[in-house]
């Protein structure tokens, strides 16, 4: 829910900030910049539901016995699963950001260094 209400404040951001810019027919820092943090945002919501869904769907099973303490319970090969889409999410995400991040602001500082050249 907080992943979704955030991309709801990014949109938002997004509108309001390309209606006060002077509108170009060229495509702006900017608004890769946004479009980036949209598409990053939905892909930590889509990482999550996969994750949530693995997980519900070790919970449908049935058990054996109606009541186990968690020390008795083995562990089930979706939880397995979930916590390693889980891990994969906690590295390729960042890292995709810092690549962008990096990318970005490389080609930014060049393209202004060619705008001020001529």
């Amino acid at each position: 829910m907080v992943c979704l209400t955030a991309l709801l404040v990014e949109a938002a951001f997004f509108t309001q900030t390309s209606a006060d810019i002077p509108s170009t027919s060229d495509l702006k820092l900017v608004d890769i910049w946004f479009v980036f943090c949209i598409v990053a945002l939905f892909l930590v919501m889509v990482g999550i539901v996969v994750i949530n869904k693995i997980l519900m769907a070790a919970e449908d099973k049935p058990s054996d016995a109606a009541i186990k303490r968690a020390w008795d319970v083995p562990v089930q090969e979706e939880s397995l699963l979930a916590h390693r889409v889980n891990a994969v999410c906690v590295v390729v995400i960042p890292f995709l950001l810092a690549i962008f991040v990096v990318g970005y602001f490389v080609f930014a500082a060049t393209y202004r260094a060619d705008i001020l050249n001529y």
